[in-house]
Parts: C-alpha cells; sequence; structure tokens
C-alpha cells in the first residue's frame, strides 16, 4: 500500500510506507537550535522533562537520557577574527546499517528492521548495558529503574502509518528531512558540493562513506568540530572481535563437540548407566 501525499512541500504530508530504506537527513547548515525537534521527540513518546542545572552553555540537557532521546548540540568556537560561533548538532541514534549494539545484545532484544531502522524490544531487554558499550556514539543509555535501554526509535508507529519522525515533522527551517535513504545521501552530497562552492571548504555529508548511518549529518565544519562525534566513526573492536573471532570459534566449538559425540555413538554407541546392585550381593 501506497499512501497518497497531502502536500509534497510539507514535512506533515503522508509518505510512503513501503520505503524500503529509510533514513533521515540533517543539515546543520540549516539549522537554528530552535530545538522544536527536541520538544516533539519529548510530546511524541510522553517523555518526562528532567530537571537541569546550568553548566556554561545554552545546550540542555548535557547529554542524552533514558528520558532524552535528542538533544541538539551546542559547540562553541573562536573563528579568525576572534568572533564566537556556534557550531548546531543533532545527538540521536544514528541507526547504523551494520549496528553494534544489535550484534552485542545477548537476548535479541537490539533489533534491526527489514527498513533499516534499530529499535529496543523492552520485553526482551534484560538491561546488561551490552548496548551501551558497544555503540560508538554512546547513545543507548539504561534505565536504572526499569532495567531497560532507551534511545531513538525513528518513530515507528508513526513512519509504519505514513508519517515522518515527530522531529521532522517539527523542523520549521527543512534541516530535518525523511524519507529513502539513496535519495537522501545523494542530496547530502549535493548540499555539501553547494557549501563548498559558498565558502564552506570543511563541508562534509557524515555517514556516507565506509560507516553507513541511517541518519546522514551535512556538516559546514570538520567532524572533530563537534564534541560528540567520532571524526572517523568505526567498529568497536570488542564487538570486532565478537564478529570476526570468537563467534566463529564458538560455532567452531561446538561444532567440534557435535561431530565428537556423533563419533562416540557411531563407534561405541549410547552410553548405559547400569544398574546399581544391592549392597548385599555387592558385599558377596
Amino acid at each position: 500500500m501506497i499512501t497518497s501525499a497531502i502536500n509534497n512541500n510539507s514535512n506533515l504530508a503522508l509518505v510512503d510506507v513501503n520505503i524500503k530504506r529509510k533514513a533521515m537527513l540533517y543539515d546543520a547548515s540549516r539549522c537554528t537550535a530552535c530545538r522544536g525537534c527536541q520538544g516533539a521527540c519529548k510530546q511524541w513518546h510522553d517523555l518526562p522533562a528532567e530537571k537541569t542545572h546550568n553548566w556554561g552553555s545554552y545546550q540542555n540537557p548535557k547529554d542524552l537520557s533514558p528520558k532524552t532521546w535528542l538533544v541538539i548540540r551546542f559547540d562553541e568556537h573562536v573563528d579568525g577574527r576572534g568572533y564566537p560561533v556556534w557550531l548546531f548538532n543533532r545527538q540521536s541514534c544514528f541507526h547504523c546499517d551494520n549496528p553494534d549494539c544489535s550484534a552485542v545484545c545477548p537476548t535479541g532484544a537490539m533489533t534491526v528492521r527489514d527498513d533499516g531502522v534499530v529499535f529496543v524490544n523492552h520485553e526482551l531487554c534484560i538491561g546488561c548495558g551490552n548496548c551501551a558499550d558497544a555503540c560508538p556514539f554512546g547513545v543507548p543509555h539504561i534505565d536504572k529503574e526499569t532495567e531497560k535501554s532507551y534511545k531513538c526509535n525513528f518513530c515507528i508507529d508513526r513512519i509504519d502509518n505514513g508519517l515522518a519522525p515527530a522531529c521532522v515533522s517539527a523542523c520549521p527551517t527543512g534541516a530535518l528531512k525523511y524519507g529513502e535513504r539513496e535519495d537522501l545521501e545523494k542530496e547530502a552530497l549535493e548540499r555539501v558540493k553547494k557549501l563548498k562552492e559558498m565558502g564552506f571548504t570543511e563541508a562534509n555529508a557524515y555517514g556516507v562513506g565506509d560507516y553507513k548511518t541511517g541518519v546522514i549529518l551535512v556538516l559546514p565544519f570538520s567532524p572533530d568540530k563537534y564534541s560528540w562525534i567520532p571524526p572517523k566513526p568505526q567498529h568497536t573492536k570488542p564487538v570486532v572481535w565478537w564478529k570476526e573471532i570468537l563467534s566463529p570459534l564458538g560455532a567452531i566449538a561446538i561444532g567440534a563437540s557435535a561431530l565428537g559425540a556423533l563419533f562416540h555413538y557411531v563407534t561405541i554407541g549410547p552410553k548405559r548407566v547400569e544398574e546399581a546392585l544391592p549392597e548385599e550381593e555387592e558385599e558377596k
């Protein structure tokens, strides 16, 4: 089923629910840090407000938490003329193509859908924290009270019914877009090209290289100028060891044990437990 659009130019328009690879584009050059997306995320998911304090920045809150799944980051720098410059960025789950969080989840609670959305099945989550340790962006957070992992779920209840994620619908400047990943990647690269023509020589598209993500960032400046993202994201070493070494070795060990048991059964036969003799007979 393909839903019809109400207004193709509106983020509130109905979209194709059959998008193969869902993605989101965040253009930092168009973001005014109004934090409308932040409020929309809280409202849609009925997430409670958190008490914060002044820690020397206009950014609020300071970081993600089990009750805050999206934060607009404020990174303050000084330009060549000595003037302060704010670099805005979107902090939330990247919905990675090959997520480490899912790879290390022992219960299968961290699920990757066919359309690329990574979400937590709280019925299966045991709050072990493996996902939080493995994520190269430090996104999942464990709630101490519920002992569950929490993060952005891409508003699966909205996108499955033909609506864009709440944050996208709330953005007043067009800094956020939702759609097919292939299309958004092309748009991101075109935007980067235009920004460079405008004098932003460090402009880049984050999440389109070797480490692909479902949330693509268009950044006017080099990634190392933004506080929370690694300049070159890569899979965490423990996960690489698990995927490439430990997991295959475990499979080999299980296979070897099975072969050993089969060999024993064929050559010697099944193991039988001899009946114990009565104590009187044993004494004779």
